[in-house]
């Protein structure tokens, strides 16, 4: 289990706690963000996985990603930057034996869901039918962007 926890003063308004939960013998996952907690996080994303004893990668005011390759390989990270979140995913994927490996899931600990593409998606988790290419969100949804004339 991992935790990325950016620090520094003014990182963001509102502090949340997100999880993305990985069994790599059921190709099972789960995902959760805007929790209050770090338990209450991996907590709901292991009932969404089912999978008791899957990896979990842990966050508060992060990216996490999940990167997975066709020989089953896979690999979890966490980082305050979604690029590098997707690059250090990509890096433990291969550092597992993962070739070629792709980023299937990318969620911020507040802001939500950017992407979801797992290639097999368990019953139950995901869409009946998922894009064919990762559909990745051009920004997250910021009110602070909207009320800025009112807030200081």
């Amino acid at each position: 289990m991992a935790l990325y926890e950016p620090m520094g003063p003014g990182i963001m308004d509102k502090i949340a706690y997100g999880a993305i939960v990985y069994s790599g013998r059921t190709g099972g996952y789960g995902y959760s963000f805007s929790h209050p907690d770090l338990n209450t996080a991996e907590q709901v994303a292991r009932q969404h996985c089912g999978d008791s004893a899957a990896q979990c990668v842990r966050g508060r005011n992060s990216y996490l990603a999940l990167a997975k390759s066709a020989n089953g390989a896979y690999g979890l990270a966490g980082h305050e930057s979604s690029q590098k979140a997707e690059r250090e995913a990509l890096a433990n994927c291969v550092k597992f034996g993962g070739t070629s490996p792709t980023v299937v899931l990318l969620i911020h600990t507040w802001r939500g869901l950017a992407y979801d593409h797992v290639q097999t998606p368990p019953s139950g988790t995901n869409p009946a039918n998922p894009p064919s290419q990762p559909r990745r969100r051009r920004g997250f949804f910021d009110p602070r962007r909207i009320f800025s004339r009112w807030m200081p």
